[in-house]
C-alpha cells in the first residue's frame, strides 16, 4: 500500500473515531430521554473501586455527565486542528513535522474515543443498576482506566518513535 493510500486510510479512521466520540454522548442522552421515566428518584451517582454505590442523587446527573463527556471529546477533536500548538517529546523539524502532526492527531482522536466510550459505558452501567439490571461497575471502571492509560502511553511512544 502506498504512503498516500495509507495516510488517507488513517484520515478516514480518525474521522470515524471523532464522529463516534461525539455521537456516543448524544446517543446516551437520547436513550436516557426514553427511559428516564422508569428511573427511581434517587440513583447511584458515585461508586468506590469495588463497584459499590457510595453516593446517591438525582438521575438528572447522568445526562449532565454525558454533556461533560461530549464537551471533553469536542475539545480533543478541535485540538486536532492546531497540531502546531501541541507539545512534542522531540524537536520538530521540516522532515518530521507532518508525521508528528499526524501521530499527535491520532493520539488525540483515540483518547477522545476511549474517554467518550468509557464514560458512556460507565453511565450505561449506572442506568442498568438504577433499573435493577445486571451491571459490572468495578470491572468497567478498572478497564476504562487501564485502557485510557494504555492509549496515552502507546501514543506518546509512537510520537517519540516517529521523530
Amino acid at each position: 500500500m502506498s504512503d498516500k493510500a495509507q495516510e488517507e486510510k488513517k484520515a478516514v479512521w480518525l474521522l470515524v473515531l471523532n464522529i463516534m466520540s461525539l455521537a456516543l454522548p448524544i446517543l446516551f442522552i437520547a436513550y436516557y430521554s426514553i427511559i428516564h421515566s422508569n428511573l427511581p428518584a434517587k440513583v447511584a451517582v458515585h461508586y468506590n473501586f469495588e463497584g459499590e454505590a457510595d453516593r446517591w442523587g438525582s438521575p438528572i446527573v447522568y445526562p449532565i455527565i454525558a454533556c461533560v463527556g461530549f464537551f471533553l471529546s469536542l475539545g480533543l477533536v478541535l485540538l486536532q486542528r492546531i497540531p502546531h500548538k501541541h507539545n512534542y517529546p522531540v524537536k520538530l523539524t521540516e522532515e518530521n513535522k507532518n508525521r508528528l502532526y499526524q501521530r499527535s492527531n491520532e493520539l488525540l482522536g483515540t483518547v477522545a474515543f476511549v474517554l467518550s466510550s468509557g464514560m458512556m459505558l460507565l453511565l450505561l452501567q449506572s442506568l442498568n443498576l438504577a433499573l435493577n439490571k445486571p451491571a459490572f461497575i468495578g470491572i468497567s471502571l478498572v478497564s476504562f482506566v487501564f485502557a485510557l492509560l494504555a492509549v496515552i502511553l502507546i501514543g506518546f511512544y509512537r510520537l517519540k518513535k516517529s521523530a
